[in-house]
């Protein structure tokens, strides 16, 4: 499964399960590219990975590059950075791995930990529309979390 919250727009948090299909990416891809939201404003990511070896699967391999193909013209001018969690050491090399193979529109970085990916992403935000979301956020950063 794939879950897409967008409750906190412009903070998009993807979550990857170690069971997703590639009929859940296809659909998730397929969301992606029409979603209205996703192409006309300023917005980042965090993109939680439960099991990377899923994504260097063939099958899955080609539909990330459809994604990253059909969506380089919205993501380059909208999308202002995805966080990328992996949680273990085997998940991150993977994803580390799949990363370099795939050039991407937008700044990628990989996190260990969700709120160090979430404070990497929210102050691409801040970054590039002001500081008008950082109490939006305060909830999902650690007490001392400092922002740029």
């Amino acid at each position: 499964m794939i879950q897409r919250n967008l409750s906190r727009f412009p903070l998009v948090v993807e979550r990857f399960s170690r069971t997703f299909t590639n009929e859940d990416l296809e659909r998730f891809v397929d969301e992606s590219l029409a979603n209205p939201l996703l192409r006309s404003r300023t917005w980042a990511s965090v993109a939680i990975v439960d099991n990377a070896l899923k994504m260097i699967d063939p099958a899955q391999t080609r539909i990330w590059a459809r994604f990253v193909d059909e969506s380089m013209d919205y993501m380059e001018k909208y999308c202002v950075g995805t966080a990328v969690v992996a949680n273990t050491p085997l998940i991150r090399g993977m994803t580390n791995y799949m990363m370099s193979k795939q050039s991407t529109p937008m700044p990628v970085k990989l996190f260990a930990s969700e709120e160090s990916a979430y404070v990497w992403a929210i102050d691409q935000i801040e970054s590039h529309v002001g500081l008008q979301y950082r109490s939006k956020y305060e909830d999902l950063l650690p007490r001392n979390a400092q922002l740029a």
